[in-house]
């Protein structure tokens, strides 16, 4: 098992992929380091749970796609947040105002 200090740097070294990767799912620059960097965090703080059966970069992949998901739900709950907020904020009378399909008839 590699010292913390070697660890970190072998860690360290996956950054450019895990940058091309995680641009690739996501295409937003602050999202696509944001996602990253809880990657490596996670990584570092989860070291001892790597047991070398698999390839670092695989280890690190799947760590990433987590965060990827997190990230995507994220983005989800803070755009529906933000809907709920806009809807509320409306008259009364506009939304009132929307005739009904079957009152037509």
């Amino acid at each position: 098992m590699p010292v913390p200090n070697e660890f970190r740097n072998l860690v360290e070294q996956q950054r450019p992929y895990l940058v091309r990767f995680t641009a690739l799912q996501l295409r937003d620059v602050d999202a696509v380091e944001d996602v990253v960097q809880e990657t490596l965090l996670a990584a570092l703080n989860a070291e001892a749970s790597f047991t070398g059966r698999s390839n670092l970069r695989t280890w690190l992949t799947g760590i990433l796609k987590h965060k990827i998901i997190d990230a995507i739900r994220r983005v989800s709950r803070e755009r529906m947040a933000f809907l709920r907020r806009a809807v509320k904020k409306l008259p009364a009378a506009r939304t009132a105002a929307v005739p009904d399909a079957a009152a037509g008839r």
